[in-house]
């Protein structure tokens, strides 16, 4: 009787190793899943973020080429007036210098 107690004494210890090495084995296997899976939720977070960031990096981009032509226009008019209003001030002056010319007595 002993003898059988021993036998499966012996039979439950090499179960109870077995269940401890498939469970161990498990164990890793998950832990390999759970960090491929967190390595690639990163990388498409990190993907997602870089996309965003360039697409941020594009609308400020448009919007400094909007804003720098709407600069540059403005600053075109406003030369253009200055440019006319001098114009205007130098046709004025010759204008009335040659009045002042045909009135003087000769």
């Amino acid at each position: 009787m002993d003898n059988i107690n021993a036998r499966l004494d012996k039979f439950r210890q090499a179960i109870n190793k077995q269940a401890d090495a498939d469970a161990a084995e498990l164990t890793r296997q998950y832990e390999k899943k759970r960090s491929a899976a967190e390595s690639e939720r990163s990388r498409r977070s990190a993907d997602e973020a870089l996309a965003q960031i360039n697409s941020e990096k594009e609308r400020a981009a448009a919007q400094f080429r909007k804003e720098f032509s709407r600069c540059e226009t403005e600053q075109r008019t406003a030369v253009l007036a200055c440019r006319n209003q001098l114009m205007e001030q130098l046709f004025s002056e010759v204008r009335q210098r040659l009045i002042e010319w045909t009135d003087t007595p000769a």
